[in-house]
Parts: C-alpha cells; structure tokens; sequence
C-alpha cells in the first residue's frame, strides 16, 4: 500500500514540463492532464469502440513518467524517450504487481488498435483545450493556442485518426477557441 501511496502522489506532484518551460501559471500535474483525457474518453468514446479500453488507455497513457520524467518535443534527451519511458513502465508493472499496466502501455504506444489510436487523439485535443483554458485565465506570459492548436492538427491529419477526434478539431478551429 505505502508503494501505491507513493506512485499516486508522485503522479499528482509532477508537473506537465511543456507548460513549466512556457511560465504557465500554477500549471496542470501529468495527473491532471490524464484525468482531462480519461474525462474526454468516457464523454465522447463512439459505440463502435471498447469504452473500457479507452478509459483504461486514457487513465495510464503517462504514469510512466513518474519514472521517465514529462519528456517533450524540444527536449534533447527525446531520443531516450521510448527506451526510458519501457523501462519506467515495466519498473511500474512490476511495483504494481499488474501486468495490464505494462500491455495497456504497449498498445498505446505501439498505436495499432482503434482505441489506442482514439486516446492518442484524446491526449492531443485535452493539450489544446489546457493551452485554451490558460488563454483564457491569462496564466501564460505568451498566447499558447497557436503553438498548441498548429502542433494537434500536424500529428492528427498525418495520423490514422477517428473521424470524432477530427471532428473535435474542426470544432475547435472553427471556434478559434476563445
């Protein structure tokens, strides 16, 4: 129990490192970021999906950063991502005791199956509505939407994405989230 207190907390204390790097205000906890997802999972899974899966996908697609750290894009370690974040998530799956931790990390980051692919679009569109929210509250020294809104709509026109993720998108655009 002491080791599930510890991995819950570490969760929650780390920080989303793309908002620290751009001065964001009180910025979000990975924790956070992956409640917003599994939120988005459970409101807007289509029928033709397992809504556990993605529920389960959305709930654990980042707990291997406790271990790994919140790696980004401009980061220069990016390279070592996918070898720490496999190492960090099987150090989880064996300090869990649970071996669906570690398939569940797999098929998210092998992206093969639809659900997979649907919490992968989820992760992308939670960032941009986050970036919108501190436009929004003016808890960023600069305007996140751009960056944020140009970054989600490269990855999710140029990957094997649902329809409802575009679609989501298209809203957003449309609505030039204020």
């Amino acid at each position: 129990m002491e080791q599930l207190i510890d991995i819950i907390g570490k969760f929650k204390d780390l920080k989303r490192s793309g908002w620290c790097k751009r001065n964001v205000s009180s910025p979000e906890s990975v924790a956070d970021h992956s409640f917003g997802v599994a939120l988005l999972a459970f409101l807007l899974t289509p029928d033709n999906l397992d809504k556990e899966k993605c529920l389960k996908l959305a709930i654990v697609h980042d707990l291997q950063e406790i271990y790994a750290g919140d790696i980004t894009p401009c980061d220069a370690n990016l390279a070592d991502k996918p070898r720490l974040e496999r190492e960090a998530a099987q150090r989880l799956s064996r300090e869990l005791g649970n071996s669906e931790f570690l398939e569940l990390f797999n098929e998210f980051e092998a992206q093969i199956t639809p659900e997979a692919r649907f919490v992968k679009g989820l992760d992308k569109i939670e960032c941009v509505m986050q970036a919108a929210y501190y436009d929004k509250n003016q808890r960023s020294p600069v305007q996140l939407i751009p960056e944020f809104l140009g970054n989600c709509r490269n990855w999710l026109y140029h990957a094997k994405q649902h329809p409802l993720i575009l679609e989501v998108l298209d809203n957003l655009t449309e609505r030039k989230i204020k």
